[in-house]
């Protein structure tokens, strides 16, 4: 596919962006489907939580593609301090822009944030699967233009200048890549973040996180429960009107 085709299917993707989010689950349990199967082929390795799978500068021996877990992606900035920029979950590759041939080394830290069990994926065996299998191109393709799009979420959450609104935006971030839809306007975030996490993500304190979280709770927009958090969807949309 040439590349003034791959323009065109993004420009296609962003104008029918609210039609694609509709369907956004039968699109993901499509592309988990195909991408299951193909992943079967590549041996898998474990890391325990908190172990990191591949440093910041570091040259890939191998792509990797998470099975099971979550992975953080970060990096330090020169005082040392963390700052947070994704997670990866379940058929999630990293680090793309080596997988791709685009850079020759990996951009971020990426560590377990989970127990997390990876795929160790021949990028050449990769690339020749996508060119042997145009629907399993577009999954691909399709997935990350999606996740292109979420990312705006996050981009627009930390140009927010209060910390109530960081965090609203945060969360509907956090929904869009991560969330389970429930009944009753419910979504579950099934990652375990603490206020330590969030306040990291945003490049807050946790004092102010753990402030303005308790605030949301009041409203009735988020609940904690033990590792995880459940968001009103509605009272979510109507807070990030207000902003």
């Amino acid at each position: 596919m040439c590349r003034w085709s791959y323009i065109y299917l993004i420009l296609l993707w962003k104008s029918h962006y609210e039609i694609i989010h509709t369907s956004r689950l039968f699109l993901y349990t499509a592309y988990m489907e195909r991408m299951d199967q193909f992943f079967s082929q590549f041996p898998t390795r474990s890391y325990p939580k908190g172990e990191v799978i591949l440093q910041q500068g570091e040259i890939p021996s191998t792509g990797y593609v998470v099975r099971q877990g979550a992975v953080k992606i970060y990096s330090i900035d020169n005082s040392g301090t963390e700052r947070p920029v994704v997670f990866d979950v379940r058929n999630e590759m990293f680090p793309i822009g080596w997988i791709f041939g685009k850079i020759n080394h990996a951009v971020y830290f990426y560590e377990a944030f989970t127990d997390v069990t990876v795929c160790q994926v021949d990028r050449e065996e990769f690339l020749a699967g996508l060119k042997k299998d145009p629907l399993l191109m577009f999954d691909v393709f399709e997935y990350y233009v999606r996740r292109h799009l979420d990312l705006q979420l996050r981009i627009e959450g930390l140009e927010q200048s209060r910390a109530q609104s960081k965090i609203l935006y945060t969360l509907k971030f956090l929904c869009s890549r991560f969330g389970e839809s429930k009944s009753g306007q419910r979504i579950e975030i099934r990652l375990p973040l603490t206020q330590q996490d969030i306040a990291n993500f945003l490049g807050i304190t946790r004092e102010t996180a753990a402030i303005e979280l308790k605030k949301l709770e009041k409203r009735g927009i988020i609940a904690h429960h033990h590792t995880f958090y459940i968001i009103h969807e509605e009272k979510l949309t109507t807070a990030l009107d207000e902003v």
